[in-house]
């Protein structure tokens, strides 16, 4: 293994730890207003939130039974 490796992903880890997390709660909240936007067929608004999440680390997933999230 090259020395330079280690210190690579030390300093990527570094990096992601320093941006804060989407707080739980905000999530919840976005999805709410997604899925209103939804409702109301405004698929702009609905893909807006979806990107503004992707562009933070959380990836959002439809399912039948409600949107599901994880972080990336």
């Amino acid at each position: 293994m090259r020395p330079g490796l280690v210190l690579g992903v030390i300093a990527l880890r570094r990096v992601e730890d320093a941006s804060p997390d989407v707080p739980v709660a905000e999530i919840e909240r976005l999805i709410g207003e997604r899925k209103a936007a939804r409702t109301r067929r405004d698929f702009a608004a609905a893909d807006a939130i979806r990107d503004g999440l992707v562009a933070r680390g959380v990836i959002l997933e439809d399912t039948p039974t409600g949107t599901r999230w994880n972080r990336k």
